[in-house]
């Protein structure tokens, strides 16, 4: 605020919060024991010196003997150094030889002051005075002003008192009053009564602003909204961004973030701008344990922020979520399943069939049955359950698909019957009619009914799109494609995704995009061999033959029984238009026919 010449003096104009503190019943306590009050009084103001303002930030601006003027920047400041103030007077300062017992009261309020360098004066700290007037022993009183920076249950349990009537003030005044917030029932308390999936849950808090730059303030709040956002696209448990925004600013250890928020998981940072460019640091902790799992420092054009698909914003979360992900698949891999919780026995089963390793394979079934054990009336493990049936059939680790289709679509039905809205179980049933039935329409109907119920639904989307591609409808594919990778940024099997979506440009005539998106999910996993026949087809196709031949080498390396006879007896494709091409362009790679 700009100086004010007051009466030749050069006075500051300031916000700050005022907090009044007042000794109850001075008078007569000082009248029975004078020497005592003062003794306890001096212990007290050793202790907000030495102690509670620094803790707070706060600055004292005069002591009167049985009162004090203190000023701060923030409301949850003053109201965390008044909560202190009165836990500290009630249990460290001895009754005196009377027997009675020295209690506070406090008014607080926000607004704009005068300062001198030593006192401050106004309105406003004249009103905190009245305030405190209202206040019972052992509690603070504050105006709408202070109460508009609190969050009830963080930062204090508030009551409202309503309008009261100060003197010398003509109109009535909302007062609110304030206590200390350690007693109320918290979000953790309540969450532990829910399923052990309460282990998932992750709040990404606010990204500080580390130079206060007032011109740049919302941009930590873009960050975090911008990875809540996608990290909520996956099966974690994501705080919305209204719960979270409450941490704005301030500094708090991770059981204070546990106990209000109920979550396992922080993820966190900092941010500063420097000319057009964005640098962010940003860190994963796990609030049980205290311990960091994850750091990590960028930057990018500040623009890049805005863009609906932010590079800056995918590193970021899917760096957090690749971290949970691997720590829980750990885990399943390696602990018995009676050990694990709810969600590494769905992820670990979910992300291990995926693995293409035999011993993974089996031990994905192991976790999946034990949690359908564990939950009979969870749907969602029966689902996936069904899917472990299709991928052993398409990885060639299990036998007779119409013999396993049975198998895999009594678990379907299974996981129906617990939940008949489920969305996945419909997606599954009609993989099952597609792939290993080659009932098209079946399939068709299953996936428009899983959308209908979920439009999110990405795996719908994505067996759409296959679908569409064994059928010869190229345009319809692709955008059932789009649909499924836009919904699944950060997926377990996002190689599977990108895999498939592979699938679909490729009978779209995209032949360099079908190429892209098979390399991109090659890189993330090796082994998988459907990709390699894409990735085979789409090369052959851009007219690079020396990849095409590349790649049908490493086919042969991981299915050393590959031909091109097999894989039309057991394709899909079987009566689309486009599969003559796609057997020329095996020939072209060397691929053996026999």
């Amino acid at each position: 605020m700009p100086a004010s010449a007051v009466a030749g003096f050069n006075l500051q104009r300031h916000r700050k919060v005022v907090l009044i503190v007042d000794l109850v019943e001075s008078v007569s306590l000082m009248q029975a024991d004078e020497l005592g009050v003062i003794q306890r009084w001096q212990a007290f103001l050793a202790h907000v010196n030495q102690v509670i303002l620094p803790a707070n930030k706060g600055r004292l601006v005069k002591s009167l003997g049985d009162g004090l003027l203190v000023e701060f920047d923030a409301v949850p400041l003053a109201a965390a150094a008044a909560n202190a103030m009165h836990a500290w007077m009630a249990s460290n300062i001895a009754p005196l030889r009377s027997g009675k017992s020295l209690s506070l009261r406090a008014g607080l309020h926000a607004t704009d002051v005068y300062a001198d360098g030593i006192d401050i004066y106004g309105n406003g700290v004249n009103l905190a005075a009245r305030v405190a007037t209202l206040a019972q022993p052992h509690q603070t009183a504050m105006t709408v002003a202070a109460r508009e920076e609190l969050v009830d249950g963080l930062d204090a349990d508030i009551e409202d008192l309503g309008e009261c009537y100060l003197k010398h003030i003509d109109k009535p005044i909302r007062i609110y009053r304030i206590g200390a917030n350690d007693a109320r029932p918290t979000a953790s308390t309540e969450t532990k009564a829910q399923t052990a999936s309460d282990q998932t849950v992750v709040a990404v808090l606010p990204f500080d602003n580390r130079r206060g730059d007032p011109q740049h303030a919302m941009v930590g709040d873009l960050i975090s909204d911008a990875v809540i956002h996608q990290l909520a696209r996956t099966e974690l448990h994501v705080l919305s961004r209204l719960s979270c925004a409450a941490f704005k600013g301030r500094t708090l250890d991770s059981a204070a973030i546990e106990r209000h928020l109920g979550a396992r998981y922080a993820l966190t940072g900092a941010f500063h701008v420097r000319g057009a460019r964005l640098f962010i640091s940003s860190e994963l902790s796990d609030l049980q344990t205290g311990a960091v799992l994850w750091t990590d420092s960028r930057s990018a054009a500040l623009e890049d922020l805005f863009d609906a698909q932010s590079e800056l914003v995918g590193a970021i979360a899917n760096g957090a979520y690749d971290t949970l992900l691997q720590s829980r698949i750990r885990h399943a891999r390696n602990q018995p399943p009676e050990t694990l919780d709810d969600y590494s026995l769905l992820v670990g089963g979910i992300a291990l069939m995926h693995r293409q390793s035999h011993g993974d394979f089996a031990r994905a079934r192991q976790l999946l049955e034990h949690l359908t054990e564990r939950r009979p009336r969870f749907g969602m493990p029966r689902a996936w359950l069904g899917q472990w049936y299709v991928i052993g059939v398409s990885s060639g680790w299990l036998g007779d698909p119409q013999h396993e289709a049975k198998r895999a679509m009594f678990e379907i039905e299974r996981a129906s019957d617990r939940d008949p809205s489920l969305s996945l179980a419909m997606t599954i049933k009609g993989q099952i009619a597609g792939y290993l039935l080659k009932d098209f329409d079946a399939a068709e109907r299953s996936y428009q009914m899983a959308i209908a119920e979920n439009p999110n639904e990405a795996l719908a989307w994505l067996f759409m799109a296959t679908l569409n591609a064994w059928k010869g409808f190229g345009q319809q594919a692709r955008e059932a494609a789009d649909r499924a990778l836009l919904l699944s940024p950060l997926h377990p099997a996002r190689y599977y995704y990108e895999s498939l979506a592979a699938t679909a440009y490729l009978s779209a005539g995209e032949y360099a995009t079908s190429a892209m998106l098979a390399e991109r999910s090659l890189r993330s996993h090796r082994l998988h061999a459907s990709t390699y026949k894409t990735l085979v087809v789409a090369s052959a196709m851009c007219g690079n033959e020396a990849r095409a031949r590349e790649v049908a080498t490493a086919l042969l390396t991981i299915e050393p029984l590959f031909t091109i006879e097999r894989f039309v007896a057991r394709s899909p494709m079987a009566n689309s238009p486009q599969l003559q091409e796609i057997v020329q362009s095996m020939r072209i790679a060397g691929l053996p026919a026999h």
